[in-house]
């Protein structure tokens, strides 16, 4: 944080971080203590790329988290979507992150896994992953994706003709 002096008959400014493109928007807050948190938020796109990066810095406690998404477009539709696991019972927010990394992002995808493939994954997770019994995900998994609304494209669209 850098502080600016002008001539007395101006108001004193403060310059927060570094130098802001037109991509970036900035909140500062300043708490009763007069402690300030910084939130910059700031967006960019090249090549069909988007990337934002969120950058938050608590000066109360030396806090600096920064969080970047990089969307970046597809050619198959819809594969941006990832279902929520964590509705099948006995999968928290942890197991459904292992199985969006191993590539089952949808319902209908955990349907179609075997059992043995998921305890695999469990398995190669750690020795913590142990306690999860995955033999009837991918039934809830099928219910689930046999109630979910499905996307409309020409071939569902040709068969209301």
């Amino acid at each position: 944080m850098t502080q600016q002096r002008q001539p007395e008959n101006q108001l004193e400014t403060e310059v927060i971080g570094d130098d802001l493109s037109e991509n970036t928007t900035l909140d500062v807050i300043i708490s009763p203590l007069g402690y300030i948190t910084e939130l910059s938020d700031t967006v960019d796109s090249m090549d069909g790329i988007t990337t934002e990066v969120i950058d938050i810095i608590n000066e109360a406690d030396g806090t600096n988290i920064e969080l970047t998404i990089i969307d970046e477009p597809t050619e198959q539709p819809h594969i941006h979507q990832v279902d929520r696991f964590v509705e099948i019972k006995g999968i928290g927010p942890k197991v459904a992150e292992l199985l969006i990394q191993a590539g089952i992002r949808q319902f209908s995808e955990l349907a179609e896994t075997p059992v043995e493939r998921i305890r695999e994954l469990l398995s190669a997770a750690g020795s913590h992953y142990r306690i999860y019994d995955p033999a009837t995900w991918p039934e809830q998994a099928k219910q689930l994706a046999d109630s979910k609304p499905k996307p409309l494209n020409a071939s569902t669209t040709n068969s209301f003709r």
